[in-house]
């Protein structure tokens, strides 16, 4: 998920990884962590089904 900020500081394009990865900005690392593990877990099940 990215998109374009007008005005501000964060005049560039950037991505929201914590959105992404659906969580808090104060997430604690562990829980961050978990939610990466489990979204490249997802991902090599759909290019490599068994």
């Amino acid at each position: 998920m990215s998109f374009l900020i007008q005005k501000g500081l964060f005049k560039t394009d950037f991505t929201d990884y914590h959105a992404v990865l659906g969580v808090p900005v104060d997430a604690e690392k562990k829980e961050i962590r978990k939610r990466y593990e489990d979204r490249q877990k997802t991902a090599r099940q759909q290019r490599h089904p068994q």
